[in-house]
């Protein structure tokens, strides 16, 4: 279960939905069911990603925290010193990523209310 890729996902497919398709030149044809039916699915995906937010935050702090201690310990340690970048898949996701999330879904969340 991550958490932080979920979240990153339903926040590309909301900025899709209400930044990208409304502007292709077919989105006005199509019937104004579908329309509908894509600003309700969009208005859910917003709803889980406000649900999302608090846990992806103490992921990330958590992620953070983790890697701040390894930076420490490996700038610690007079033994070993390593030129390499690290390798582990975690996400790069910094504080300032995290405000940028939250500045989105707030747009995002105001875009849809107008």
């Amino acid at each position: 279960e991550n958490l932080i890729d979920l979240y990153v996902i339903l926040l590309r497919y909301s900025s899709l939905v209400s930044e990208t398709i409304q502007f292709h030149r077919d989105y006005q044809t199509l019937c104004p069911k579908e329309r509908s039916f894509y600003k309700k699915k969009l208005l859910s995906v917003l709803d889980e990603l406000e649900t999302l937010k608090p846990k992806v935050r103490r992921q990330l702090d958590e992620l953070e925290k983790a890697n701040s201690t390894t930076q420490t310990h490996r700038f610690d340690s007079p033994n070993k010193i390593s030129y390499a970048p690290s390798l582990n898949n975690t996400p790069s996701l910094t504080y300032s990523n995290k405000q940028v999330l939250t500045k989105m879904t707030i747009c995002l969340f105001l875009l849809l209310r107008c």
